[in-house]
C-alpha cells in the first residue's frame, strides 16, 4: 500500500487531502534533513515534488499569522495546521496524519535517512 492509500484508509481523508498534507510535511522535512536524505525520500515518493507544489499557502488565517510570529517548532506546527485547514483537514487530524506519514517513511527508508526522519518525528510528535 502506498502512502496516500494508507492515509486515506486509516484517517478518512480523500486522496487530494492526503497528497497536500504529505506535501506540507515534506516541505518541513526538506528544510530539516540533509539533501541526501531528501533524495531518498524522493526515490520512495516520486510524486513528492508535485505534492509539495499543491500545498496551500499558509499566509492567511490565524495559523499563518502565528506561524510567522512564533518561529521554531511552534511556528512550523502553526504553519502546517493552517495548510491542513486550507485542505479541509481538521486540526485534530494533524498529529495522527504526521505520525502515519513519518512512520511510513521510517519503515521504508534505511540508514542515515531513517535516523533523520526519526529525529524529525521526535521533534514534532512529542
Amino acid at each position: 500500500m502506498d502512502l496516500v492509500q494508507l492515509l486515506v484508509s486509516q484517517l478518512g481523508v480523500n486522496a487530494q487531502q492526503a497528497q497536500g498534507g504529505v506535501g506540507a510535511l515534506l516541505k518541513v522535512a526538506k528544510e530539516q534533513v540533509t539533501p541526501a536524505t531528501f533524495g531518498e525520500i524522493g526515490k520512495l515518493l516520486p510524486q513528492a515534488a508535485d505534492w509539495m507544489k499543491v500545498v496551500p499557502s499558509s499566509g492567511g488565517g490565524l495559523g499563518g499569522m502565528l506561524g510567522g510570529m512564533l518561529g521554531g517548532n511552534l511556528g512550523t506546527l502553526a504553519k502546517i495546521a493552517s495548510q491542513f485547514q486550507a485542505l479541509g483537514i481538521d486540526a485534530d487530524q494533524l498529529a495522527p496524519f504526521a505520525k502515519t506519514a513519518f512512520e511510513f517513511l521510517q519503515k521504508n527508508l534505511s540508514g542515515e535517512a531513517k535516523d533523520e526522519i526519526s529525529k524529525l518525528v521526535s521533534q514534532f510528535l512529542k
